[in-house]
């Protein structure tokens, strides 16, 4: 009974969208960077930040005037060099699938939550201590990651359909490597300029 209350709404929804002036989809994207902070559960890791550069493309459907279902991918990449004696350097891409909900209020503001489902591909170049010497190796990881993403931003109108978007975000996503039970949480604040455009 209450899945089909719930499916006989939702058609309503659709139907009276369908049958509305107002826009139906949008396709867009935005770009920008990120500043992240990653943690460990274990003590004999040290805690590390990155500056993130992104890419993620867009599309939406309006539910009712205002309310947007969408789904989007994420893209990240970094390069860091010398994060400290012992590390030498980490290479960063990361890929999200990323359903959202969005809300567009009467004055243009808007906000956002998604959830983050992905993949991080990591390289770490680092020092393996030796009696003799020092020799250099390299670590490759690919670690499957979820997580949320909550934002705002404000849609500038600069046509009849197309928006430019800027827009702040705060994401979270949690991950683990099996092979020697270590979790790893990383947060971080991104900031992007992007842009819908309404068909």
């Amino acid at each position: 009974m209450k899945k089909g209350l719930l499916i006989l709404t939702i058609s309503i929804l659709i139907c009276n969208n369908l049958l509305s002036e107002n826009p139906i989809f949008f396709v867009g994207g935005d770009l920008g960077f990120s500043y992240s902070t990653t943690n460990f559960n274990q003590s004999n890791l040290q805690n590390n930040s990155n500056f993130l550069f992104n890419l993620n493309p867009n599309v939406g459907y309006y539910i009712t005037n205002g309310l947007v279902l969408g789904f989007g991918l994420q893209f990240y990449n970094s390069n860091n060099n010398s994060p400290n004696s012992v590390i030498i350097g980490q290479k960063s891409s990361q890929v999200y699938f990323s359903p959202f909900l969005r809300y567009y209020s009467k004055s243009d503001v808007f906000g956002q939550v998604q959830l983050n489902v992905g993949m991080i591909h990591s390289e770490t170049d680092y020092y393996e201590n030796y009696v003799i010497q020092s020799i250099q190796q390299t670590s490759v990881s690919d670690i499957t990651a979820v997580g949320l993403g909550l934002g705002f931003g404000y849609a500038i109108k600069a046509g009849e359909n197309f928006k430019i978007e800027p827009f702040l975000k705060y994401n979270y996503v949690k991950y683990s490597y099996d092979k020697n039970n270590l979790i790893a949480n990383t947060g971080g604040l991104t900031f992007n300029i992007g842009f819908s455009y309404s068909l």
